[in-house]
């Protein structure tokens, strides 16, 4: 086995290349489990060892991370194609039902509620000595035309206000998220009957026996103007 051979081996299986040509050769030995120092046979055995091991080619780092960038560059550009093609579908769609709304701002918010936590069961009227509570209600179809968006968010009990809003470069846009938190929150998809029994069902019995009650109603608004 030549020099070259030798040192090349020794790269290939991480093995230091230091040293005197024999000393390579003795750490090659030592890494095939050939005794050092024997017989003239055993370098011919060492090196038939040598080559019937097979070669194992190295793709070269550079290469992998150029193609797992190509790789993330394709899937960015196939998820933008996707959002383009999705907006204009959706403009398409405001424009037959006469709204005029931001496509952007409407879809970053439904992406927004998507992603929203699960709401908890109500609270017990009877557990509490004060009960607020907050009811959504829908957007009206007049505002949608007019393209007012519905920026609240409700999952019990929060209540999640999204401010449609532009960075200091006047082109990128984003939501200014404010979160408040109630006794019991209801959606625009809650029944009446729920708000009934969590709110103004246990104020009927005091109403009849004492005679008065103490109740507030404040209707939350749902629009926003861009």
């Amino acid at each position: 086995m030549s020099a070259e051979m030798l040192t090349n081996e020794l790269k290939t299986k991480n093995i230091p290349v230091f040293g005197t040509a024999a000393e390579r050769r003795e750490r090659l030995k030592k890494y095939y489990g050939i005794q050092a120092g024997g017989v003239s046979g055993s370098v011919s055995d060492f090196e038939a060892k040598v080559e019937s091991t097979p070669k194992v080619a190295k793709k070269s780092s550079v290469v992998d991370r150029v193609a797992e960038m190509k790789l993330k560059r394709d899937e960015r550009r196939r998820r933008m194609e996707e959002e383009k093609r999705y907006k204009l579908e959706r403009e398409a769609e405001n424009l037959a039902v006469g709204k005029v709304g931001d496509v952007d701002f409407e879809l970053m918010i439904e992406k927004f509620r998507g992603n929203a936590k699960q709401m908890r069961p109500h609270l017990s009227p009877e557990s509490l000595k004060i009960n607020i509570c907050i009811r959504k209600r829908p957007l009206f179809n007049k505002e949608a035309q007019n393209g007012e968006l519905d920026c609240v968010n409700v999952a019990n009990p929060k209540v999640l206000v999204h401010e449609c809003k532009y960075r200091v470069d006047g082109i990128t846009k984003y939501l200014d998220n404010t979160e408040f938190e109630f006794d019991n929150t209801f959606s625009e998809q809650e029944s009446s009957e729920s708000l009934y029994k969590y709110s103004i069902k246990p104020l009927i019995p005091l109403l009849f026996n004492r005679g008065a009650v103490s109740y507030t109603h404040l209707t939350l608004p749902t629009i926003c103007s861009v």
